[in-house]
């Protein structure tokens, strides 16, 4: 199993799940958060509720596994698969389950349907 790829699909679903609340945030006249970075959206977020603040240790986490596991030239020697375990999976998606648990909380605050 390649466990770079899996590893990097839960690092785009961390991205994805911080993204609906700025995308709420924007659309309400706030500036959109931009690049990838989990711990950076979180920092914005941080300002609109204090929340976010609880899965900043996650967010760095998943944040070390955007470049290594999409781009092979991303690690000093080896390539992605050679480097990433089940474990990586494991600990990657136990990272995210708090983090869409936040915004998930985020949204409803907003009035927004998450169902």
């Amino acid at each position: 199993m390649l466990w770079t790829g899996s590893t990097f699909h839960r690092t785009g679903m961390g991205t994805r799940g911080l993204a609906l609340c700025p995308s709420v945030l924007y659309a309400s006249g706030s500036r959109h958060v931009y690049g990838h970075s989990l711990l950076d959206a979180c920092a914005e977020l941080r300002a609109h509720s204090p929340s976010f603040a609880e899965v900043e240790e996650q967010t760095k986490r998943l944040d070390r596994f955007y470049i290594p596991t999409r781009y092979p030239n991303g690690l000093p020697g080896g390539l992605p698969f050679q480097s990433y375990s089940e474990k990586d999976l494991a600990d990657a998606l136990e990272d995210l389950r708090p983090v869409f648990s936040v915004c998930e909380g985020y949204l409803r605050q907003l009035g927004v349907d998450v169902a």
